[in-house]
């Protein structure tokens, strides 16, 4: 028990240090997934992968913080996420 209450110490801080933070909140799946798609964030056959959504929310934020900045561009190719070949392709 003890090690679990450690770790979540330590992730806290790391998020603290790093000036993230983690959020839970409720929204309606197919309508989250539906604008990541339509957004080229996302690839429609990962819909059902927690871990895509993620990281395509990630980029969602990141991409919302250039476009505050006036930085904003579209997706480049293998911008969306989990799909390895094209990831690699765009590194």
């Amino acid at each position: 028990m003890a090690t679990m209450s450690t770790q979540r110490v330590q992730q806290f801080r790391t998020r603290q240090r790093t000036s993230k933070i983690l959020l839970t909140i409720e929204v309606d799946e197919v309508l989250l997934v539906e604008a990541l798609v339509e957004a080229r964030l996302l690839y429609r056959h990962l819909s059902d992968d927690r871990r895509a959504i993620t990281r395509a929310l990630e980029k969602l934020s990141v991409r919302s913080k250039r476009y505050d900045d006036g930085q904003a561009e579209g997706p480049r190719d293998g911008e969306r996420s989990g799909d390895p070949a094209t990831a690699a392709m765009a590194e």
